[in-house]
């Protein structure tokens, strides 16, 4: 398309005289002359500014290197400031660590022991919902260094289905024909019912020795095939149950101060906030005060005892005592009789009772009594002692004590407890 607008141009005029074009000339002429001599004083002017400046700069140096340097030691300050803070959020992130990483799968995590392996998947199992036991283990040919070892669940493998009981059929087959009826008839006691607990889980981990030196999961099985703890339970586990040194320490001061257990298991729940968070159960509570009850005797009490005995000796000239220590020379039962027992029982000591029921308080020993009926039928007793254990042993000791102290005589007719090793002790001594 073509443009209809109108174009403007200039226009020049060219009638210029020589005169005029003479004196612009000169007029341009004086102009360079002054913008020459403006622009050599402006340029020595520069160089004298450059060299005052390089004159400064020589002077103030040491000044400026001062304010550079510690400039850059505040910036190498704050980078080892966030350096720090950064080690800081790293540390809490790896102690605060998230329960989706334990709860999940396990392999690649590396410790230095079997107990810190078994302890991470204690944590596992408790927020999971299962409890944990030990399981197999390889040692390292001719040396006792274990190279692996697997823990499982607690519901892994089978329950006993009588197989005790067929064993104990089968030994009776084998005997001899010469057993009487009555021992044929002897009661047998009722079976406890126990609920069923190993269901064949295959729920492990493995750790296995690496080349660093430190054990590593190389296995782990997360599949169980039973019901899994709720989360308010998961502390009624076995391997979440652990009696420590300090709580320990704690319960015996309590028991030495005169608290009974259950007086000291409350005080402990009220401490920690909860049943939950106490570590343990009353049982295992309980079990632990048993335990300290059953300490060695101290050496005054046991002084103390004997005596006691040497006196009663000195005035009773029937007198009669033993004392039997274990393999450290503690004292661990004492058995005793007087005069006046000796001779009830030569007179009525054809039925005799033997009973272990009772205990002591502080040392939680067996106070095992040998007692009768007189013509009154009147309780009389014919020789008492105190026992550390109820093991065949010390039964087969007891026994022969007695036995001694009452002339070789032993008694027609004894009634006990259904005991395993009182039985065995009585058909060995009597």
């Amino acid at each position: 398309m073509e443009n209809n607008q109108p174009q403007f141009r200039p226009q020049i005029d060219l009638n210029i005289t020589t005169e005029e074009v003479d004196s612009n000339m000169e007029i341009i002429d004086l102009n360079l002359l002054d913008f020459t001599t403006d622009f050599m004083e402006n340029q020595n002017f520069e160089h004298l500014e450059i060299d005052n400046f390089q004159i400064d700069l020589e002077e103030d140096r040491p000044q400026v290197a001062a304010t550079f340097n510690n400039n850059i030691q505040i910036e190498d300050d704050q980078q080892i400031d966030n350096q720090s803070n950064f080690s800081i959020m790293q540390a809490n992130n790896q102690i605060s660590t998230t329960e989706e990483d334990v709860s999940g799968l396990l392999i690649g995590f590396t410790r230095a022991t079997l107990d810190e392996i078994y302890d991470l998947y204690c944590q596992h199992a408790f927020l999971v919902g299962f409890s944990v036991r030990k399981s197999t283990v390889r040692v390292k040919q001719g040396t006792d260094i274990i190279t692996e070892k697997q823990f499982v669940c607690s519901a892994a493998g089978k329950t006993n289905h009588g197989k005790k009981e067929k064993k104990e059929k089968n030994s009776q087959t084998t005997k001899k024909e010469s057993t009487t009826e009555e021992s044929t008839k002897k009661k047998t006691r009722r079976k406890r019912r126990v609920a069923i607990t190993r269901t064949e889980c295959c729920a492990l981990i493995r750790a296995k020795l690496n080349n660093q030196g430190q054990y590593e999961i190389i296995h782990h099985s997360l599949a169980h095939n039973h019901p899994l703890t709720r989360q308010q339970w998961n502390h009624l586990h076995r391997s979440e149950r652990i009696m420590t040194r300090e709580k320990g320490g704690l319960i015996e001061t309590m028991q030495e101060s005169g608290l009974r257990p259950m007086e000291s298991y409350r005080y402990m729940i009220t401490e920690v906030g909860g049943e939950d968070c106490i570590g343990h159960t009353i049982r295992d509570h309980l079990n632990y005060c048993n335990k300290l009850k059953m300490k060695p005797i101290e050496g005054g009490d046991a002084q103390a005892v004997i005596d006691k005995l040497y006196q009663n000796m000195s005035d009773d000239l029937e007198f009669f005592f033993r004392v039997r220590v274990d393999g450290y020379g503690r004292v661990s039962s004492i058995f005793w009789r007087d005069s006046m027992m000796k001779e009830d029982y030569n007179i009525y000591g054809d039925v005799t009772i033997f009973d272990t029921t009772y205990r002591t308080n502080r040392y939680n020993l067996i106070c095992a009594s040998f007692t009768g009926i007189n013509n009154h039928w009147n309780n009389i007793m014919f020789g008492c002692a105190f026992l550390g254990d109820e093991k065949m042993e010390s039964f087969v000791w007891l026994f022969e004590t007695f036995k001694k102290a009452m002339g070789d005589k032993c008694p027609t007719t004894i009634f006990t407890d259904q005991d395993t090793a009182m039985t065995k002790a009585i058909e060995k001594v009597m």
